[in-house]
């Protein structure tokens, strides 16, 4: 090929200006592949409301931070995942299954929730929060708040049965649900279990 017949690329560098940023599994499943190609070998399939942290886009396909590998999901089973909510909430308690949050004596909202069965009666401060991440020997377990004392609050995409004991000290709510708790609760407020 002569020089003169070459032409000049676009440059593959140019990224959309929210990246890197959260993303949600907006699509019922998302396909994260091991490179950008709907033949390449699947990674994981994470459901509905799973979060991971996108780094970089290629063309329809975004890279996903698999707890650190790379993999790829086509952009449009994703979207761009906010919490849903703001920091009205002075405290939330948990109860039999049910974590209430509270706006002085006044309550929000109830949650059935799955909770840890030997959970010691007390208070716990809530200590940091993560949109997305592993958890549980799952990728991509959203809306994470966790807690002083090691309890992690967190949506559970995987399964959508509630009211029930956990034995590891974690607390699964609906995706929907946690995505509210997330944007509610604050590093600093108190979790009342009792």
């Amino acid at each position: 090929v002569p020089l003169n017949a070459l032409q000049p690329m676009l440059d593959p560098g140019v990224q959309p200006r929210w990246l890197p940023g959260w993303v949600a599994v907006s699509a019922a499943y998302a396909a994260v592949r091991r490179y950008a190609s709907a033949s390449a070998p699947l990674l994981a399939s994470p459901g509905h409301g799973a979060v991971f942290w996108a780094t970089k886009a290629l063309g329809e396909w975004l890279a996903l931070d698999l707890d650190g590998q790379v993999g790829w999901a086509q952009a449009s089973a994703l979207s761009l995942a906010e919490p849903a909510g703001e920091g009205a909430v002075t405290h939330a308690t948990l109860h039999q299954g049910t974590l209430q949050l509270w706006q002085g004596t006044t309550p929000l909202a109830a949650l059935r929730v799955n909770a840890p069965t030997a959970l010691a009666p007390g208070e716990q401060r809530i200590l940091r929060r993560l949109p997305g991440g592993p958890l549980a020997g799952r990728l991509g377990v959203p809306w994470q708040v966790i807690t002083d004392q090691g309890l992690t609050l967190h949506g559970a995409y995987w399964h959508h049965q509630w009211g029930g004991s956990l034995a590891e000290p974690r607390v699964e709510l609906s995706v929907i649900g946690a995505q509210m708790v997330f944007g509610l609760l604050s590093p600093g407020q108190r979790l009342i279990m009792g």
